[in-house]
């Protein structure tokens, strides 16, 4: 049955889309970028913003606009892209980002409350919870946004407001040359946008559950509920990171993420504080699981490999099985494996958004083939090199332009887009209509 649409419907969307991004790895990073920015703050909020924030919402946005579906722009470089690109996401959430989820919520959230807690227990509780809040799929961000997710944020905009106006020190000199690209690189490093590539589907189809039409009353409630969640990301994210520049002067910038969070807390509000910010650390990274758990047992229920055979809630089971396992490992031996596959994702979605968002001026698909191929491979000796430490493949990949800051895959971008325009048009390519990939 199709639901009543109410004014309020962006408010909980947004709340909702908010805690989906807002997860283990966001809460952490704004102290530690605050420590280093020092007096240089607000640059760092604001790279921050760039990207941790505008580039993921901005990515659904597109997503949405191009027809709702990651397919509507994917099928430029293949048919079958879309479907590959989700599947390894899909493994990376079940073995890096939920896990990581279930690590953080058990030891900064639960451990922050009660000193020390059993810890496979209660990772097997966490999910048995995500479990019984997640089974049913049409209902998961309406849960999530009008019960699990306000409690949240009123936790967390406490804590900010009072580091905001009972300041821990004052602000000195920036650790870092630039704050703004430190925390732009930061940013980047959350892997948000993939959380728009491979929750899209679930975002999306909740505006149509509410009644909204696909088109541009779809398009206008997502851009609504991205502007909500814009302001909480941005209000948190801005907080906790000032909340970090005010003590640059008293620690070392080699302190950890979680322990300098844990120290702030503590000095706010002494353990009454660390109690309710526990409780937010798990509800941000339990509101993170159940929407990724949501997202892999919907794309694996809709396979042909699935469809019809095995039911969304059998595949939430295995997703979360397979990610309770994973976290058993604990938080340092997750992080340690996530950056360099982190790696090898991030760029290549990165990539795919802003091919949607001048894919009417690209002239051929040949330009989309081209630039994620390159970006592919560029991304793939980026994620080896992590994992090997090569000197010669170390000083091959250093040669690219941009490649100390981060951004490697511009170049091979920028230049398989080129050449696979012109490669196309010469072989005679022919390229899929506009209206037909925008009706994807």
């Amino acid at each position: 049955m199709e639901k009543k649409k109410s004014k309020l419907d962006f408010l909980f969307i947004g709340l909702a889309y908010f805690a989906c991004y807002f997860g283990a790895g966001n809460l952490v990073f704004p102290p530690k970028l605050g420590l280093e920015s020092g007096t240089g703050w607000p640059g760092g909020a604001i790279g921050l913003a760039i990207s941790g924030i505008v580039l993921p919402l901005l990515a659904l946005n597109i997503i949405s606009y191009r027809g709702g579906d990651v397919q509507s722009i994917t099928r430029r470089v293949h048919p079958k892209l879309h479907v590959a690109m989700l599947a390894v996401l899909m493994f990376i959430c079940m073995l890096i980002s939920i896990p990581r989820t279930a690590a953080v919520a058990t030891e900064l959230g639960l451990a922050g409350i009660f000193g020390s807690v059993p810890y496979i227990p209660i990772v097997v509780a966490y999910f048995i919870i995500c479990f019984l809040v997640g089974r049913n799929k049409e209902s998961v961000l309406d849960k999530i946004g009008k019960y699990l997710t306000p409690l949240m944020v009123v936790i967390l905009f406490i804590v900010v407001i009072k580091g905001i106006i009972f300041p821990l020190g004052t602000p000195s000199a920036p650790t870092v040359a630039s704050p703004t690209i430190n925390a732009v690189l930061t940013g980047y490093q959350t892997g948000d946008v993939l959380v728009s590539v491979l929750m899209a589907a679930v975002f999306i189809g909740t505006v149509r559950d509410h009644g909204y039409k696909k088109g541009k009353e779809e398009t206008t409630i997502v851009f609504k509920a991205s502007i909500v969640a814009f302001i909480c990301l941005f209000v948190i994210y801005g907080g906790l990171l000032y909340i970090g520049s005010t003590v640059n002067a008293e620690y070392e910038s080699s302190i950890g993420n979680a322990d300098l969070l844990v120290e702030l807390i503590r000095r706010l509000g002494g353990q009454v504080a660390m109690t309710f910010f526990g409780i937010a650390v798990v509800l941000a990274c339990m509101t993170t699981a159940i929407g990724q758990l949501t997202s892999v047992a919907d794309f694996y229920e809709g396979t042909r490999l699935f469809k019809g055979k095995v039911s969304y809630k059998v595949l939430f089971i295995i997703a979360a099985a397979v990610s309770a396992g994973v976290a058993t490992l604990g938080l340092d031996t997750i992080i340690s494996l996530a950056a360099p596959i982190f790696s090898l994702a991030y760029a290549p979605a990165l990539v795919l958004m802003l091919l949607g968002i001048f894919q009417n001026v690209i002239p051929n698909d040949g330009g989309f083939k081209g630039a994620m191929l390159l970006t592919i491979i560029e991304a793939f000796f980026e994620m080896l090199q992590a994992y090997i430490n090569s000197p010669a493949l170390g000083n091959i990949l250093a040669k690219l332009p941009f490649y100390s800051q981060g951004f490697g895959w511009v170049a091979p971008a920028v230049v398989g887009l080129v050449i696979g325009a012109i490669v196309f048009k010469l072989a005679g390519g022919v390229s899929l209509p506009k209206e037909v990939s925008e009706e994807a």
